[in-house]
């Protein structure tokens, strides 16, 4: 789903999106998440959310910015699908001004 989710981001924010060896520059994001348990009858997760844009030929990284995410639920599945569209939205919103945040530097 993370996937996706940037590829529609970058889509959505005016850039190619190309998934082979051709490209500049390479925008990886990750998500990593943390089970918190239950409190109160709700399972709780956290995220970070981190996007790194990194040169191809060099190596070098160009920038990176990161996120915290919290979300609960009826289930441990529940609150990671709503971490996973709290990110997915996080992305639409944020994606273009970081990549030109990135390229300014």
């Amino acid at each position: 789903m993370l996937f996706r989710s940037v590829q529609g981001a970058l889509t959505g924010a005016g850039f190619r999106v190309n998934v082979d060896d051709t490209s500049e520059f390479i925008l990886d994001v990750r998500l990593n998440l943390e089970d918190l348990g239950i409190r109160d009858n709700w399972y709780w997760s956290r995220g970070v959310l981190k996007m790194t844009l990194r040169e191809r030929a060099s190596g070098r990284d160009r920038g990176s910015v990161s996120w915290a995410i919290k979300a609960s639920g009826r289930s441990n599945s529940d609150a990671e699908q709503r971490i996973a569209e709290k990110s997915d939205s996080l992305l639409k919103r944020q994606v273009r001004a970081s990549i030109v945040k990135f390229a300014t530097r």
